[in-house]
């Protein structure tokens, strides 16, 4: 139809005025048509098509992200942990606890009283009194400690010269604190090593040490136990075991330290030479928590290394701190050693000693003088 109007002759238009030419008139049906005829071009074509795609996927787009905007700020965001329960009421089971209780106490019986016939006239029958007892002399060591309250003597620990072995311990049994050499030794069971070889007698060593001994035996608790073995080669023990620290082994220690304290006692037959091998292995047989070692030479024995011998004591006290249940603290004291390389090794050795179960060293240089 569009192309038969267009075909068809526009009739003329009559003028006005005579020799006047007529105005121009647009040709409105012809100038609709070619727009309507481009407008049908681009909508059917395939430049319209691809517009028309195009304008749906931007649509398209503009309402997803809308309705995304929406929903985020409609919906809540999710929980990032998860809210605690909440706790059953037990009101209902505490109501049925308390009935439950009542129920009971209405059901059980209640002790019947009972009136007591009560005598105040002397009986017929009367005990015989008691015979007197005899405490032994393991138990006379005690009762300072006993007859004590508990914590009652804690404050003489180590205190003048009587402190807790005069005094009692009450809170601490057994538990004594003293000096000897230098050193403060807190033990419940302490071991001396002494060395009796000619050259530390002479320099006065058996003097020194009756001293230290007998101010170190008065310090002990009656329940602490001591032991005193002097050497050369070999060992020579004031007891078999260590003993308690009663009034009758104090004494018996200072008899037997004038009696039996000579030079070079404790020697091995057949063997020469300085070592504490011999008393470190029956020291440590007794199970002591303190040992003390004196002496004023490094280990040696005649045809042994003396390196190698120095092994061997090594060896022997580190392998009773592996195994025994009892681990033991050895202090060591040179006494008066020589300014020399052989005094010097025994500085060492002493030294070492007392570092490997966790003791002290300390050097004596004169008579009960000067420790350093």
């Amino acid at each position: 139809m569009t192309s038969q109007l267009m075909s068809q002759p526009v009739p003329p238009v009559p003028t006005l005025w005579p020799g006047v030419p007529a105005p121009h008139q647009p040709l409105e049906r012809p100038a609709r048509a070619s727009r309507l005829a481009r407008l049908h071009t681009a909508l059917c074509g395939a430049t319209g098509q691809s517009m028309g795609i195009a304008l749906l996927l931007v649509g398209g787009g503009f309402v997803i992200a809308g309705t995304v905007v929406v929903m985020r700020y409609i919906i809540p965001p999710p929980m990032m942990f998860q809210p605690a329960k909440k706790m059953p009421a037990l009101q209902a089971r505490a109501l049925e606890h308390r009935i439950r209780v009542k129920q009971f106490d209405q059901q059980a019986q209640r002790p019947k009283i009972v009136n007591k016939l009560v005598s105040k006239g002397a009986a017929k029958i009367a005990l015989p009194p008691l015979p007197a007892i005899k405490p032994a002399q393991a138990d006379v060591r005690s009762l300072p400690s006993v007859m004590a309250p508990a914590g009652g003597h804690l404050g003489q620990i180590g205190l003048g010269g009587i402190g807790i072995g005069k005094g009692g311990a009450g809170a601490l049994q057994g538990f004594s604190e003293a000096e000897f050499f230098g050193h403060r030794i807190q033990t419940r069971s302490v071991i001396i090593l002494a060395d009796s070889s000619s050259s530390v007698v002479k320099k006065g060593a058996f003097d020194d040490l009756r001293a230290e001994a007998v101010a170190l035996a008065s310090k002990l608790h009656p329940d602490t136990r001591f032991n005193l073995i002097i050497y050369t080669d070999g060992a020579l023990a004031f007891a078999p075991e260590m003993v308690y620290a009663s009034h009758a082994a104090k004494s018996n220690l200072v008899a037997w330290m004038h009696t039996k304290m000579r030079e070079n006692a404790g020697n091995e037959p057949g063997t020469s030479g300085s070592t504490p091998l011999a008393a470190l292995r029956a020291a440590l047989a007794m199970q002591p928590d303190t040992i003390v070692l004196i002496t004023d030479d490094p280990p040696m024995l005649s045809g042994v290394d003396q390196e190698a011998h120095v092994r061997e004591i090594m060896d022997l006290v580190r392998s009773h701190q592996q195994a025994a249940s009892q681990r033991v603290t050895i202090n060591t004291v040179a006494y008066k050693s020589a300014k020399t390389a052989w005094g010097e090794k025994a500085r060492v050795f002493l030294r070492d000693l007392a570092r490997a179960t966790g003791g002290r060293f300390r050097e004596v240089s004169a008579l009960r003088a000067a420790v350093q």
